[in-house]
């Protein structure tokens, strides 16, 4: 159901065209999902052939200290807490990297100056 149309002619789009705003309203039945955050490992450590060897034995000795549980859920807990200590203990995680590493300054003042002009055009 379409409830208002209107044409936004200050808005910068990059286009020679004006923007155009509808405000529908509309029932949607949905269900929220959960998100999960996954770890990225540093593959430049993954690619080293002495890796694995220290993982393994990393994991080995997280793994020898415990003691058994009596329910599967219990086992299942400890053993994932293992893996993934050892892991970021020795693959480590991957640093977060800019994705906007071409936005610099020189980009921010070319587009001032042509908003700017843009302006004055309208």
């Amino acid at each position: 159901m379409v409830e208002d149309v209107r044409t936004m002619r200050g808005l910068n789009c990059n286009s020679d065209h004006f923007l155009v705003k509808t405000i529908i309203k509309q029932k949607l039945i949905g269900t929220q999902m959960k998100t999960i955050k996954q770890t990225k490992w540093n593959q430049s450590n993954l690619q080293d052939l002495a890796m694995p060897k220290q993982h393994r034995t990393c994991l080995h000795n997280r793994l020898i200290g415990k003691e058994a549980q009596h329910d599967i859920e219990g086992e299942w807990t400890q053993i994932k807490e293992a893996i993934i200590e050892s892991a970021n203990k020795v693959i480590q995680t991957q640093a977060t990297s800019n994705r906007n590493e071409w936005w610099d300054e020189l980009c921010k003042l070319i587009m001032s100056q042509k908003n700017e002009a843009r302006k004055k055009y309208l």
